[in-house]
């Protein structure tokens, strides 16, 4: 039964019951969307397969009623099912089934992100798993820590073996850090999808970069390979349309070719779901596997050149701060990829061996695949890209992301994409401070959706 509460901070929390098995999964998520000073707003949807498709049926609901969902997998189905018994609205999802239920989990939950909601509880009755209460299987319990503050307790499982309540805190990070927000657009979510993207970008010629009105094709040159790019990053939570994703990165990429690159950054899910976000795709992945052009750390089906120490790698807390890096070693033919979290030592996440490319554009962005996601920030509290370098193997080694001289006279390089026929109206834009200490540093770039 969804509680009543009241939205004192900007919020969305999601309940969610899943079941995947070799990279497929089936879903039933409830968006619970908080912002302050409104009522809160409930919807779920139903998603079947690796990343979807989701339901674009999605169903409204309201405090006092009672949902319920279920997700199935087998070797000729994948299955999920979201109803409100309350008010009867249903959503339901199908894809095709596995081969294999081999590694094949369940799994019962919430997630959160800054400021949790302050209200007590959320209670999951009826948990079954192949038709058995959850405690006739072996099963264990988390909770959701964020920068060392509990947020969500997972209470014990009652008598039945298929009852638990989650509680809640409201002592999470700074909600005013790069905060959620549902960007206010008119038109059809669904007749509006495509890649957006906001940052800047910079070539390897003893540090000039590309006037925005010639573009990455036609812009000067040659250029110098670049040896590495770094940021320090703020883990922001933005809203996210049901069926696609956002994020925000670095990347190394071979000057006139976006499908030469290699990338690093945290990444967001419509549901909540969050990752650390490695991409490659070079010439020979095409060839290597046509279905799938990409290699990500998610997918282990697409790795060839890619090696990752986890699959997924988990994203770092909401209102963090990650320093991600990409270096290339031209001697070992290698690239690196690394995240370091505040006083903690650099992690290495990923490795890419026979590269195919030679990198000499590093880019720092954001990223959206629909109009209706929100770009990372707001006009007040914007994603932020602190402390940017990247590493000039023309001999100048590491330098600010803006060092040396600029071509045409640009202080920045933008790169604020608009969708077909939107004429600016999806409101990105990426800048740098204008006045304080980091002004003009070259250093700190800062990105807002200005339609949130």
């Amino acid at each position: 039964m969804l509680p009543s509460f009241t939205c004192t901070y900007d919020e969305i929390l999601t309940a969610t019951i899943q079941i995947d098995a070799a990279g497929s999964g089936a879903s039933g998520f409830l968006n619970i969307s908080c912002v302050a000073g409104r009522s809160p707003e409930m919807s779920g949807v139903a998603c079947a397969g690796p990343a979807g498709p989701c339901n674009s049926n999605m169903i409204s609901a309201s405090a006092g009623d009672t949902i319920k969902i279920a997700a199935s997998m087998n070797s000729t189905a994948t299955q999920a099912n979201l109803t409100d018994v309350s008010n009867g609205q249903s959503s339901s999802a199908s894809a095709p089934g596995v081969p294999s239920n081999a590694g094949l989990n369940a799994w019962f939950g919430l997630q959160g992100s800054n400021l949790i909601p302050s209200f007590s509880k959320i209670t999951f009755s009826g948990a079954l798993v192949n038709g058995l209460p959850l405690v006739a299987h072996a099963h264990s319990s988390f909770n959701m820590v964020s920068s060392g503050k509990t947020q969500i307790t997972t209470g014990p499982l009652a008598s039945s073996g298929q009852r638990f309540a989650m509680t809640f805190s409201s002592s999470g990070p700074n909600s005013a850090l790069c905060p959620k927000r549902e960007p206010q657009r008119s038109g059809n979510p669904s007749a509006q999808s495509g890649y957006g993207f906001s940052g800047v970008y910079r070539l390897g010629d003893s540090g000039k970069t590309v006037a925005p009105t010639t573009g990455p094709s036609t812009g000067p040159g040659p250029f110098h390979a670049l040896g590495g790019v770094y940021a320090k990053l703020l883990n922001c939570s933005p809203w996210v349309t049901p069926g696609s994703y956002v994020s925000a990165w670095i990347m190394l990429q071979q000057f006139g070719d976006g499908n030469d690159h290699i990338q690093i950054g945290w990444e967001e899910f419509a549901g909540g779901h969050r990752e650390t976000l490695v991409e490659l795709q070079d010439p020979a992945d095409a060839n290597e596997n046509p279905s799938k052009p990409f290699e990500n750390c998610d997918d282990r089906s697409t790795w060839h050149e890619l090696w990752c120490a986890k699959s997924p790698i988990p994203a770092a807390p909401i209102g963090t701060w990650t320093y991600y890096t990409i270096e290339y070693h031209p001697e070992l033919n290698q690239f690196l990829l690394y995240t370091q979290q505040a006083g903690e030592s650099r992690v290495l996440v990923a490795r890419v061996s026979s590269v195919k490319f030679k990198p000499n554009m590093a880019d720092l962005e954001g990223e959206t695949h629909s109009t209706y996601d929100q770009m990372p920030g707001t006009a007040s509290a914007p994603e932020v890209f602190e402390d940017a370098k990247v590493y000039n193997a023309d001999g100048h080694g590491w330098e600010n992301f803006y060092g040396g001289d600029l071509y045409n006279g640009d202080s920045v390089s933008h790169l604020n994409t608009t969708f077909p026929g939107s004429q600016d109206w999806y409101g990105d834009y990426a800048y740098l401070p204008a006045s304080g200490p980091n002004a003009g540093s070259g250093q700190v770039l800062l990105i807002t959706d200005n339609g949130s």
